[in-house]
């Protein structure tokens, strides 16, 4: 296990330099883009919450848009039309599908749409004017959302939209035969095209507004108390394993397609289908490798100039159900290059499947996500994968005043979620981030600490004295040589092993350095250093959330001591173990997690309430899954935004 050596304020040092220092490496300045500590993935179900939630507020929205008046006209003829309303807008049925790396798209195939208005027609003889109702009968609708980061913020936006109006049909009141026809026929085709436009650009204006009006105000920064603060901020970490490409349903790779990432390399393709996909293999290790395919059908995977497999281009009937094996040359591979790789897949009348190994040492092994990335940065601090979005935190806790970074590693978090999971909501914690606040503690002093008999506490002054007298069932040397003197202690963080996840907690360690010295004369007693002692503790963390923040409670501390320096012997330091255990248990503890009571902070802006979490230690990382529902703040923060958004957009008509 790594240790991180942390530096002592000055109460530590003393005359006894040797002994008494806490060494430290240089704290490094805060890093904006440091490794992410915190992943917020949000499940299916948990997008199907967002979408069902976020429906109605833009259903609302775009039923307050304001449709301009607008002419129509013919040789010799105009008609005007004016008041247009939408009364109804109904999405229907709706699909939602996630488009690595960092899109989702909404599609309504059949929405319901109704519009009344009124009219006038004027020939140069003939005027007459009535109401409309308008029908917008299978309207096709097409949402494809960005998501991003700005500034350490999540961004939202909705750069296009698609909507298609596939049946429409215009009712005069009160009028009937073939004039009326002409009427209709005159203004179906320039309304149907106000329409697609109006409402595409109602929806991208309140979807538009959401990201920049609502999503700005989730704080990145969150104050713990007057010296230490919660940093949220996204970072570009979140590495996107796989290949990635297109699954065509067409299996020459034409025709029509859809986005996708895979994350398993053991594939069941339906019939007449191909996949293409491509990304980087990087190794684990310096080494020789190579690739293999197992297919029926047609596969071929190109690596590093290298391939093996083959494609079909001349018989699209193929129908070969037989398994063939086919592997690359091995290759000389570097762990610091990425070699770019391409693997595609030709289905025949019978679907069929396929598998890419990695080989090493003459072994091959189906291949793995983590071989692979679909890029070489690896930087994305919002990821969509097939299955979930997920939101990467370089959650870090830092001094207010001296933000810097925490001097421990980071654990890999990962980028997927689990096929069984029923959470909405899924939380993937570094231990690093619990590491964090006890090195901020350390730097903001908190493990500095000087008691005399005029300033130790009330509470463990009812188990101890700072006096020779009181020790020397423990040390009677010491009040041989100073009897009934006055005692001194100070302490101070020497070491401090990282947080780890294991065993259904998180676990860490920690060396205190305690300095005792005895005071001679007055009123100004001079400290004469009698003797250093080390205090190992071993803590044991549990981490939950409640009223969307993060609690941390610590159930056990365990205290091992020996004596580094003495000015006369200790013969037994075991008979200290009682009573620091007490000391333990009946203060420290308890002291310790009513500072810890408050919790972290989540930066959800009272947008979601977290519901019934479940947390789990593995992989090195916490997992704490839940399900959330919206505050009813929400509702109205997002009715605003997109209305107004609405409201006062100028759509120009042609």
């Amino acid at each position: 296990m790594a240790r991180v050596v942390v530096s002592p304020s000055m109460p530590c040092k003393s005359v006894i330099a040797l002994m008494l220092l806490c060494w430290v490496p240089t704290v490094r300045t805060k890093n904006f883009t440091r490794p992410a500590s915190l992943k917020f993935a949000i499940t299916e179900r948990g997008i199907m919450n967002i979408k069902d939630f976020i429906q109605p507020i833009l259903q609302k929205a775009v039923l307050s848009v304001n449709i301009p008046d607008f002419k129509v006209g013919a040789v010799g003829i105009e008609v005007l039309l004016s008041n247009i309303t939408l009364q109804e807008f109904a999405f229907n049925t709706e699909t939602v599908v996630l488009q690595p790396p960092s899109r989702v798209v909404v599609s309504a195939p059949a929405m319901s749409i109704v519009a009344t208005m009124n009219w006038r027609y004027h020939d140069g003889l003939i005027k007459i004017s009535g109401n409309a109702t308008d029908l917008l009968n299978q309207t096709s609708l097409n949402l494809p959302l960005e998501l991003g980061s700005n500034d350490g913020r999540l961004t939202l936006s909705l750069p296009s939209t698609s909507v298609d109006i596939h049946d429409f049909k215009i009712t005069l009141d009160k009028a009937a035969g073939s004039f009326y026809q002409d009427i209709v026929n005159l203004i179906s085709k320039p309304l149907q095209s106000v329409f697609e436009k109006v409402i595409g650009e109602a929806l991208e204006a309140a979807i538009n507004a959401i990201g920049s009006k609502v999503l700005p105000l989730v704080p990145v920064s969150l104050p713990l108390d007057a010296s230490a603060e919660i940093d949220y901020a996204l970072v570009n970490t979140s590495n996107l394993h796989g290949l990635s490409g297109h699954h065509y349903e067409d299996n020459h790779f034409s025709g029509s397609s859809t986005a996708t990432t895979l994350t398993s390399f053991d594939i069941n393709v339906g019939a007449y289908h191909s996949l293409d996909v491509a990304g980087f293999f990087k190794p684990a290790f310096n080494g020789s490798y190579a690739f293999q395919v197992h297919f029926d059908q047609a596969t071929q995977v190109d690596v590093n100039g290298l391939t093996a497999g083959h494609l079909e281009m001349h018989n699209p009937g193929m129908c070969w159900p037989e398994k063939h094996t086919d592997t690359t040359p091995y290759f000389n591979a570097s762990a610091d290059v990425y070699y770019p790789i391409r693997w595609r897949y030709q289905s025949g009348c019978g679907g069929g499947s396929a598998q890419l190994r990695l080989c090493t040492n003459g072994t091959c092994q189906p291949l793995l996500p983590l071989n692979v990335t679909t890029n070489t940065s690896q930087e994305l601090p919002v990821l969509t994968t097939s299955a979930a979005i997920v939101v990467a935190s370089g959650a870090e806790v830092y001094p207010t005043l001296s933000p810097s970074e925490t001097p421990a590693a980071h654990m890999t978090l990962p980028v997927t979620v689990p096929a069984a999971s029923n959470s909405s909501l899924l939380l993937y914690l570094d231990p690093f981030l619990v590491t964090s606040i006890v090195s901020t503690s350390d730097r903001l002093g908190v493990f500095n600490l000087t008691w005399t008999p005029t300033n130790l506490p009330p509470n463990i002054a009812k188990y101890i004295e700072l006096n020779t007298t009181f020790w020397r069932w423990l040390v009677p040397d010491l009040y041989n040589k100073f009897p009934n003197d006055a005692m001194r202690v100070q302490t101070c963080l020497t070491t401090l092993t990282p947080f780890t996840a294991m065993d259904n907690s998180l676990q860490a360690g920690l060396v205190l350095t305690v300095n005792i010295s005895v005071l001679q004369g007055y009123p100004t007693p001079t400290a004469i250093p009698a003797m250093t002692w080390s205090l190992a503790l071993n803590a044991s963390a549990s981490v939950t959330i409640n009223n969307n923040t993060l609690l941390l409670q610590i159930p056990t501390l365990n205290a091992a001591t020996r004596v580094t320096w003495s000015l006369v012997p200790v013969y037994n330091t075991s008979k200290l173990n009682p009573l620091l255990q007490t000391l333990l248990d009946k203060v420290i503890l308890p002291e310790l997690n009513q500072a810890l009571s408050k919790g972290l902070p989540l930066p959800t802006l009272g947008l979601l309430r977290l519901i019934d979490p479940h947390v789990a230690y593995d992989h090195g990382y916490v997992t704490l899954a839940t399900r959330f529902t919206f505050e009813s703040t929400t509702t109205r923060r997002l009715q605003d935004a997109a209305a107004h958004a609405v409201r006062t957009l100028y759509t120009p008509l042609h």
